[in-house]
This record gives C-alpha cells, structure tokens and sequence, in this order.
C-alpha cells in the first residue's frame, strides 16, 4: 500500500521539483560595480545597483541583463586604419593626435538601449569634437598651453552631445 501512494505522490513531488527549479532561474548577483536592468517581455521595468543577491521572474517573463556601470572603460580614437588621428589646427598645420576617451555610465538604460553601437557612437562624437576644437586652435596651443583647455572642452562638449542623445 506504501508503493501505490508513492507511486501516485511521484508526478506530484517532481512537478514540485520541477516549479521550485524554475523559480530558481530568476536568482542572479550583482559584484560591486555592477548593474542590472530587468526586462519584462523586452520593456524596461526597473534597474538595480546594489551588489548581493536579487530575484527576477524567471525567463521567459522576465531577464536581467549585468552591466559593469562603474568601471572606466576607455575607447581610442583612432581612423578606420587603426592609426592616430591627423588633424588640421586653425593655422592649417597638420598634426598627428593620439587619443583615448574614458568614461563611464550614467544612465545604464540610455547606455543599453538608445544606440546600436554605444562604443561607435562615443568614438565619433569624440572625433567631432575634437575636430571642431583642434581646427580653432593654432599648433603652438595645442602643443603647449592650451592641451588642458582643449581636454576639458572636448570633455564637456562629448558630454553634453551624449547626453542628448541619452547614451
């Protein structure tokens, strides 16, 4: 008689088995420095910052998708050759730039879904910007004295063309 209420308790516990398992599909951790976005059916619910354990809706219904948002990441800018940058100054001297943009996410929605390619889209707003900056300066600032000046300028100019474009 045992056996059969086994038997009969077998579907039960492994359908049990099997509920608690897919449950547990939604537990991820966060590191220090990471974030989260959790979607739900592709839309955007809420983000998550503290670092420990969380818990989504498992998948199908819900994902989470783990950004290092507070680590300073860095894009070269270079030609499509993978070669410096020359570059025209004001006085029409030809220069030869190497430069590397840091920065980091502030707005990790922006950051994920508001372009196709974010690391693209940095790079060239840094090329426009540093383009328009250098062509208004002569040789001698941009070797000398003005190479802060023109550091925070690009840096405030990037800033303010990503942050309309809510990247």
């Amino acid at each position: 008689m045992q056996k059969n209420n086994i038997r009969q308790m077998a579907p039960i516990i492994l359908l049990f088995l099997f509920v608690i398992t897919y449950l547990a599909t939604g537990v991820y951790s966060l590191q220090n420095g990471q974030h989260a976005v959790i979607l739900r059916f592709g839309k955007v619910v809420h983000e998550v910052s503290e670092s420990g354990l969380h818990y989504h809706l498992p998948p199908p219904l819900e994902r989470a998708i783990k950004v290092y948002a507070s680590k300073v990441q860095t894009i070269a800018i270079q030609d499509q050759d993978n070669a410096n940058v020359e570059r025209f100054t004001g006085d029409e001297n030809l220069i030869l730039v190497n430069a590397v943009i840091s920065y980091d996410v502030k707005d990790l929605t922006g950051y994920l879904f508001n372009s196709e390619n974010v690391k693209s889209l940095i790079r060239s707003a840094g090329q426009h910007c540093l383009s328009h900056e250098l062509a208004a300066m002569s040789v001698d600032d941009v070797m000398t004295s003005g190479k802060s000046l023109l550091r925070l300028v690009i840096k405030e100019n990037m800033q303010q063309i990503l942050d309309e474009l809510r990247t």
